[in-house]
């Protein structure tokens, strides 16, 4: 059964929808003025209220319909946004590089990590204002995600 023969209740689709614009209100995704309850500090979704054209702006988000855990899980990557507050390059650099090299036949992580980090120097803003490769911040980045921390190439399985 592809996608699109899939069906669903209308109160499945609601219970969706409504968990979905909960999580973009409370992730800062959809702005709205928020009631919260006097006593216990929770929202109060029947005195919360969202204009329509914030509503409007959130619907171009892509966002339209992602349930509250999968908001959350975007939260947690928010690091590989470069628009994001605090962006960082280098650790997102370390974390594609770590990512990406998992199945490398380099002889060590450290070497296929680095020549990755080389390979996508541009992307993560690694290179100096001469346009050459920043060597220091390869072999730093290199360290932070590799993960075998004993020194030398690994023995070869015979």
């Amino acid at each position: 059964m592809s996608d699109d023969d899939k069906e669903f209740t209308i109160e499945w689709l609601v219970n969706e929808f409504k968990s979905s614009v909960e999580a973009a209100v409370k992730y800062g995704y959809l702005k709205a003025r928020v009631t919260e309850h006097p006593v216990y500090g929770h929202p109060l979704l029947d005195a919360t209220y969202i204009k329509v054209s914030d509503f409007n702006l959130w619907r171009g988000t892509g966002l339209v319909g992602k349930s509250t855990h999968i908001v959350e899980i975007e939260k947690l990557i928010d690091f590989q946004n470069p628009n994001h507050s605090r962006y960082s390059p280098k650790l997102a650099a370390a974390v594609a590089a770590w990512k990406a090299v998992e199945l490398a036949h380099d002889p060590s992580p450290k070497q296929a990590i680095t020549k990755w980090l080389r390979e996508n120097a541009d992307e993560y803003w690694l290179k100096n204002n001469t346009g050459e490769v920043n060597e220091t911040a390869i072999e730093e980045i290199a360290k932070v995600a590799n993960w075998q921390y004993t020194g030398g190439a690994p023995v070869k399985q015979k």
